[in-house]
């Protein structure tokens, strides 16, 4: 689920590696405009590690019932089991990479 202001485009999603066969991680440039609340219910494959590191911009990650302040040059390592929400504030966006390494 993703809630914007009317006045803002969405989130944007860039496969930068995408995964392949025999090989379990890819990587994903995302960019959320300010006032995001990005929603993942559960994860693609339960378990999953996940590294996010911070490009430019602020974000609020909550994974697994713990939130996070990031800003740029941030790293966050996390293995996801549930819920992942991100959210930025009302007039700042953010940009990141997230590698995702299936189990």
């Amino acid at each position: 689920t993703v809630r914007l202001s009317e006045a803002e485009k969405g989130p944007t999603f860039r496969v930068v590696s995408p995964s392949a066969a025999g090989l379990a991680a890819e990587v994903i440039e995302v960019k959320l405009p300010p006032s995001s609340d990005l929603s993942e219910p559960e994860p693609a494959t339960p378990g999953q590690e996940c590294h996010l590191y911070m490009l430019s911009g602020q974000v609020q990650v909550d994974v697994d019932g713990a939130a996070h302040l990031l800003g740029p040059q941030d790293v966050l390592r996390y293995r996801q089991h549930g819920a992942a929400r991100f959210l930025t504030a009302e007039k700042q966006g953010a940009k990141y990479l997230l590698c995702r390494i299936a189990p």
